[in-house]
């Protein structure tokens, strides 16, 4: 029986499967964790074979290239570089595919804070796609509309973890020229029940509603990043810069106690990646290059000829500097191996489910020096004193 493939601890839930069944005997149900696996109806099942051809777990090594080129980037646009987690390069491309009549997908929070993968093409709507989003979104809905779009030659722009850029390519069944992939070195991702969970917890305390989170805020706390929400009180719109509750989130997915089991076991957390264009973080970068890091490096790794071909177009654009590809791995452990599990892992959605506030006041942490080196650290960067620290720092 088809199906039979793969077991909850291996799948991805990329919904690649559910996208593809000719016959719509596949669901996505969320499992006991908050995650989506899928369901087989056995009755509409037809046996023929094309779910199993799509999983990204089994078929890893077709969605996967060697790397060509790996390098240091940072945005030339301060402003656009000040709004994104560390170099801004996802903007450039993103930027350039609507310029050019295309379309950029990537994850955005919905108005109830639901983690969904959408379609943007005009430049306004990019500010939902920017930053890093520390759990897992559902990317596979618009499959279909994609494939469409690329099938009437509109030029697409697809950002995901490697596990999904492999799903969306697998589920094409064929290459494309008018689509452009960017996969992200990934920890790992927590399901939803996890992030709400903070979150509530943070409405109760503050009696706010939240509308918008950030996982890291350079506003707040610069490229390291702070968590943020922007919340409505007395009908007005406000920003928080630093909650205990929020940065209890953060310091939950670090942990790597609740990730989706596969992510233990990530084929994608390797060298060999999914996109045409990698994106990460470059933490360390000055160790390797005098490259001023203050405001975020992105390391990219350039993986097929037409990431090199969009690369010559952008250059421009980007602060580029050619760098070694170990001195990216020695700074993100994802790009080697995959996040090891944690003993707490066994118990830990447990323990959410039936005693929440022990989960919260595990990993939330009131300490009032924490609180001050954060408005210290903010105070600085606002003033720009920071950046003369920054400088003494790494001269």
């Amino acid at each position: 029986m088809i199906l039979n493939f793969i077991d909850n601890k291996k799948c991805c839930g990329c919904g690649a499967c559910k996208e593809i069944c000719p016959r719509k005997a596949i669901k996505m149900n969320e499992d006991s964790e908050g995650f989506l696996q899928p369901e087989l109806i056995k009755e509409l099942c037809i046996d023929c074979g094309i779910c199993d051809n799509v999983c990204p777990i089994k078929n890893t090594g077709k969605t996967v290239h060697n790397v060509i080129l790996p390098l240091a980037a940072i945005n030339k646009n301060i402003n656009i570089l000040n709004k994104s987690s560390s170099g801004g390069i996802f903007s450039v491309i993103a930027e350039y595919v609507i310029n050019n009549g295309g379309i950029v997908y990537g994850a955005a929070f919905d108005k109830n804070l639901k983690l969904f993968h959408i379609g943007v093409e005009n430049t306004n709507e990019l500010e939902r796609l920017r930053g890093s989003k520390y759990l897992q979104s559902d990317s596979f809905n618009c499959f279909p509309s994609i494939k469409e779009q690329l099938r009437n030659g509109k030029l697409v722009y697809f950002v995901g973890t490697g596990c999904q850029v492999g799903a969306l390519k697998l589920y094409l069944r064929k290459e494309y020229n008018n689509l452009i992939t960017s996969d992200l070195i990934c920890h790992g991702v927590p399901s939803h029940k996890l992030f709400d969970t903070f979150v509530s917890a943070y409405e109760k305390k503050t009696n706010r509603k939240v509308i918008n989170y950030r996982c890291r805020d350079k506003y707040a706390g610069g490229w390291s990043g702070s968590q943020s929400v922007d919340y409505i009180y007395n009908q007005k719109q406000k920003r928080d810069l630093y909650n205990p509750i929020l940065a209890g989130y953060m310091k939950a997915f670090m942990s790597a106690d609740f990730f989706r089991e596969s992510c233990y076991t990530c084929p994608f957390a390797d060298e060999h990646r999914a996109g045409d264009i990698t994106l990460a973080d470059f933490w360390g970068v000055e160790k390797y290059h005098k490259i001023n890091s203050m405001n975020g490096v992105s390391a990219i790794l350039i993986n097929t000829q037409k990431g090199q071909n969009l690369l010559e177009i952008l250059k421009n654009n980007i602060q580029l500097t050619t760098t070694q590809i170990e001195y990216i791995k020695a700074e993100n452990d994802n790009l080697h191996t995959p996040s090891s599990r944690t003993t707490y892992r066994n118990q830990s959605y447990i323990e959410l489910e039936i005693n929440s506030t022990k989960v919260l006041t595990k990993y939330i942490n009131n300490s009032k020096i924490v609180k001050y080196k954060f408005w210290l650290k903010h105070l600085m960067l606002r003033s720009h004193l920071y950046s003369l620290y920054f400088k003494i720092k790494n001269s």
